[in-house]
């Protein structure tokens, strides 16, 4: 990945986005996801739509669901340090988590909920067949409502290799 702008919009950007059509975001995430969705909102819902706009802000969403993959896996790590298989698969939470993480990809996580949400708002407000075809109209039955589309697809893409990264990385304990 090159140099993207993957850090908090600015404020007055993650304000608008807090009370905007893609609010559902938690607060932390509104300043990233929230905000990129947002500005993408505005990309889709105007005549002429600016495909260069909406491709850089998903790029940007790329890399923070790959940052998010990469820190759920490493809390998840930290969780079950330690511990045998067994051991695991006797914690309800725990095996939960291992599942929803390594098997669901996410699906049932609260984000990718937002993900999904945020695509069908997306696609209401798509202006344009060209904003449509972004968001990934095409082909889709007049019924389609947005949801688990390009913009999931890439999200998952990216949140799995950034799982799959940090479970592939090994850290040796510090010592006293």
């Amino acid at each position: 990945m090159s140099h993207l702008n993957a850090y908090d919009a600015h404020p007055s950007v993650a304000e608008e986005a807090k009370h905007g059509e893609h609010a559902g975001w938690s607060t932390f995430d509104t300043k990233l996801e929230g905000a990129r969705f947002h500005l993408i909102h505005a990309a889709v819902a105007i005549d002429p739509f600016d495909p260069a706009t909406a491709g850089r802000l998903l790029d940007e969403l790329d890399a923070l669901a790959q940052s998010y993959g990469y820190g759920v896996t490493d809390s998840y790590l930290a969780d079950t340090a330690g511990l045998s298989d067994e051991d695991i698969d006797g914690n309800v939470e725990l095996s939960i988590q291992r599942d929803n993480l390594f098997e669901e990809i996410g699906e049932e996580d609260p984000y990718f909920a937002e993900v999904r949400s945020s695509e069908r708002k997306l696609l209401a407000a798509a202006a344009t067949a060209e904003a449509r075809q972004f968001l990934g109209a095409a082909g889709q039955p007049e019924s389609w409502d947005g949801a688990w589309g390009p913009i999931y697809r890439r999200m998952e893409e990216a949140f799995v290799r950034g799982r799959d990264m940090r479970a592939a990385q090994t850290f040796d304990a510090p010592k006293p």
